[in-house]
């Protein structure tokens, strides 16, 4: 049984790693399966294989502080009268204290529709700034976590060598996989705010909700306040592809080898909450909209790889020299086309012993289904705003979503370095391996969600993001924060150099006669 503390003005200390796990119930049951089976010799193979995989999540949190406010009215749309707790009528039989610290006028802004079900009656006066955290319990916020995880692959794969001596190089393979992830969550000891205000409100204290006593409150007002809500996700991947590879024909320094190849694969995301948790009534629990999102990809890729010089020629300064260029075309169902290539370079001047390499790439990436079409987010952040000049801590409503307006992010890197294994100059250093590489990364149209103490620091750059109220005084001319919008955006470009490097020793095992 939950018991709850209330008291009024600063925060007070209080361990709430006390009351969480430290190692979650884990439990897991797989079931694996495959098949492989020649059907013509080494010219034709089949081959299957399907993985189930159940797991069973079980922790607890403690119960966070009750905030933000659960009340608001027309002259403070989303703003907490408690900015860092809650506001207890002073018609509540518990409530100790008989002058009110607020009076509400009651109403709603209509900018804010969502806003009327949390509307204070009009008149009601208030004791604010009352912090109830839940201090029972070990299972004062269970969490109970049911995913079932499916993946299916099958296909076919075989060698052309049948057709001629010039094909037994080549080799292809097409096949098919369909993979899905589907999750229940359960989240306990969440506050429907809707049924808190009625028992804040109510006079009766039978059936009043007691924020100021320890176990005051019966199981019949617990139940009603404390609910657990749920919500059902699903991800899915189905894939077909076709592949060859193998040898076009043979130059002095070696054969030139390819790869080609295309694939369709077709992405699913959704996540259906239930009504409490999609109207953002809740506290201590996450309260977001559904998310459904559907795109099909259609790939082609080439590669070539071309040897130059043969270190059976000991050419000077030309060893070996491999040259590799590979190219990748996609089309996106909701984004268009885009062709991406990578050219590399390997190159042995005196032998072995001595490696330079360098490649040039470019990468492309769309965002996901979730950065796209994920429902809104309601939360609390705890901010710190300057009013005039004092510095004042503030619980204020965020809203994170996904954005349909998303870019895809694209990259441009270079790497080149070099490995050198001086043992096959100098014997003592024999099995000592140096290698280094420097890389550039050119990152941009970086997908991010702004921090919301970072949002209302620079509330300039990014106008409409922040949503304020009507000024409520000279102290705070620009008016009040009621809301943040934290949606997934393009937020710049991320350039980033640095070295890799690495040295390793292998000894050697040498063996004795008997001692």
């Amino acid at each position: 049984m939950c018991r709850f503390l209330a008291f009024r003005g600063n925060n007070r200390c209080f361990n709430f790693a006390a009351l969480t796990p430290a190692i979650p119930a884990v439990d897991r049951e797989y079931l694996y399966g495959s098949l492989d089976r020649k059907i013509c010799d080494q010219y034709l193979e089949l081959f299957a294989d399907f993985k189930y995989v159940r797991t069973f999540w079980d922790s607890a949190l403690a119960q966070l502080q009750f905030a933000p406010d659960v009340w608001t009215d027309a002259d403070a749309p989303l703003r907490d009268h408690s900015p860092i707790g809650i506001s207890v009528p002073i018609q509540n039989p518990f409530n100790p204290f008989t002058v009110a610290d607020y009076t509400s006028p009651g109403g709603f802004d209509p900018r804010f529709p969502q806003t009327q079900s949390s509307a204070a009656p009009p008149g009601t006066q208030f004791t604010t700034f009352v912090h109830i955290p839940c201090v029972g319990s070990r299972a004062c916020a269970p969490i109970k976590i049911t995913t079932n995880n499916y993946e299916f692959t099958g296909g076919l794969k075989g060698n052309l060598g049948e057709f001629g001596d010039y094909f037994k190089t080549w080799n292809w393979e097409t096949g098919f996989r369909y993979s899905e992830d589907s999750r229940v969550e359960r989240d306990g000891g969440v506050v429907d705010t809707n049924a808190l205000r009625q028992a804040l409100l109510d006079t009766n204290p039978a059936t009043a909700f007691n924020p100021f006593g320890l176990n005051q409150n019966s199981r019949a007002v617990i139940d009603k306040i404390f609910v657990t809500t749920h919500h059902l996700g699903t991800t899915s991947l189905t894939l077909e592809d076709l592949k060859l590879v193998g040898d076009l024909f043979n130059l002095p320094a070696g054969p030139i080898s390819f790869a080609v190849g295309g694939e369709h694969r077709t992405e699913r995301a959704s996540d259906q909450p239930d009504a409490l948790t999609s109207s953002g009534h809740n506290l201590g629990g996450i309260s977001f909209a559904s998310t459904n999102g559907i795109r099909d990809v259609w790939s082609i890729y080439w590669e070539v790889r071309l040897p130059v010089t043969s270190p059976a020629w000991n050419l000077p300064g030309l060893y070996s020299l491999e040259l590799d260029y590979q190219e990748r075309f996609e089309d996106f169902s909701d984004f268009g086309g885009t062709e991406r290539p990578k050219f590399s370079v390997r190159w042995q001047p005196i032998d072995s012993a001595l490696t330079i390499r360098a490649t040039y790439s470019e990468a492309y990436h769309a965002p996901t289904l979730s950065d796209l079409f994920r429902g809104v987010q309601v939360q609390a952040a705890r901010m710190y705003l300057i009013r005039g000049v004092r510095l004042l801590q503030q619980f204020v409503t965020t809203h994170l979503s996904g954005n349909r307006n998303l870019q895809p992010e694209t990259a441009y890197e270079w790497t080149y370095g070099a490995v050198v294994t001086p043992g096959k100059w100098w014997s003592p250093l024999q099995g000592l391996t140096l290698q280094a590489d420097f890389y550039h990364i050119d990152l941009r149209a970086v997908t991010a969600i702004l921090d919301p103490q970072f949002l209302i620091d620079h509330e300039d750059q990014f106008p409409g993001q922040v949503i304020r109220g009507p000024s409520t005084g000279p102290d705070d001319p620009f008016g009040p924060i009621v809301l943040l919008l934290l949606p997934e955006q393009n937020l710049g470009r991320i350039i980033q150099e640095g070295w890799d490097y690495e040295t390793g020793l292998f000894l050697r095992h040498l063996e004795a006669g008997p001692w």
